[in-house]
């Protein structure tokens, strides 16, 4: 199926700079703050949440969804967003995935994404229990992760890797199968090619 994006709209935009708001209070920090110090902060808010809930992980059932982490990923997730077009110059846009629209973060050659909202929430879904946050910034400030083709949306995620110095933590084996089958569905929703004569430019 083909990929399509758009750019934001202004209405879109000013979502976003209202999740970026509610983001900044939750890590306490500030706007304009060094990159790597907000993306620091994000990554320690979500390990805090994940080492207060782990105890409380619970097999989903099919079709049940958990909404009460929707609006903290989407602050946290625009906050880690900004700092990628901050550093980067990444760019915030709409694509259509397998039917389905997703606010991702790209290259501006579409090489590589970060579906933040979606990583971000499974974190604190407790269904990915490693968070690679600050792995995948310091990564791509060094420059490590393999390039990928143009126009192929590639999930830069699952091409980070964990620093070996992380702890791992005892998580169930039916937890990490979980965590395993809810990452692959977004990273197979980022491997189509994209049609570059629908691509935009977001709204500054």
């Amino acid at each position: 199926m083909s990929t399509y994006e758009r750019a934001l709209t202004a209405g879109e935009q000013r979502e976003f700079n209202r999740y970026a708001a509610a983001g900044n209070q939750m890590i306490g920090g500030e706007r304009d703050a060094p990159p790597t110090r907000i993306v620091a902060a994000i990554h320690a808010s979500v390990d805090r949440h994940q080492r207060k809930h782990a105890g409380q992980w619970a097999p989903r059932r099919e079709g049940e969804e958990r909404r009460g982490n929707a609006e903290a990923a989407r602050a946290l997730a625009t906050v880690w967003g900004d700092q990628l077009v901050r550093v980067f110059g990444w760019e915030w846009v709409c694509v259509m995935f397998e039917g389905e629209e997703h606010y991702v973060v790209v290259q501006p050659s579409r090489s590589l994404a970060i579906f933040a909202t979606e990583y971000i929430e499974a974190c604190l879904d407790l269904e990915t229990m490693d968070c690679a946050i600050k792995a995948a910034f310091d990564q791509l400030r060094s420059d490590v992760i393999p390039p990928q083709a143009a126009w192929s949306y590639t999930s830069a995620m699952q091409l980070v890797s964990l620093a070996a110095s992380e702890p791992a933590r005892a998580v169930p084996a039916h937890a990490k199968r979980w965590a395993a089958d809810r990452l692959g569905t977004i990273i197979r929703k980022s491997g189509a090619l994209a049609d570059p004569s629908r691509a935009s430019t977001p709204v500054a």
